[in-house]
């Protein structure tokens, strides 16, 4: 979108001026939308290297010796454990970052005036 300039009684109406995200956002907000960017890309790496121990879980051969079968096996399987608990755990960590960002938004808010609140900040 162009930044329109068409002036009316020369001013700017304020609809037509382009003003990206950040000038909306305050060093709060920017710092938890930050952070849920890095847990997304962190989750979704993590993800992809669940998916590719599945796979790889699919295709142990199965005409090794039974216990090198097992063994391969138990091994992707306690990769896929840690995999999960580290995914757990940006999930955890996305609900907290969630509620600061929350957080942040209301209290600029109640600083802009929108928002009439017993609230403290």
């Amino acid at each position: 979108m162009e930044k329109m300039e068409k002036e009316v009684n020369g001013r700017c109406r304020p609809y037509e001026i382009n003003m990206s995200e950040q000038d909306y956002l305050t060093a709060e907000e920017e710092t938890g939308l930050s952070t849920l960017r890095r847990l997304k890309k962190e989750s979704r790496e993590i993800i992809g290297k669940i998916r590719g121990l599945e796979e790889a879980l699919e295709l142990v051969p199965q005409n090794q010796s039974k216990s090198a079968f097992h063994k391969a096996q138990e091994s992707l399987h306690r990769e896929l454990g840690v995999y999960f608990q580290q995914l757990e755990k940006l999930r955890d960590l996305w609900k907290e970052w969630e509620g600061h960002r929350e957080l942040a938004n209301r209290r600029k808010m109640v600083l802009l005036g929108y928002e009439n609140d017993n609230f403290s900040i």
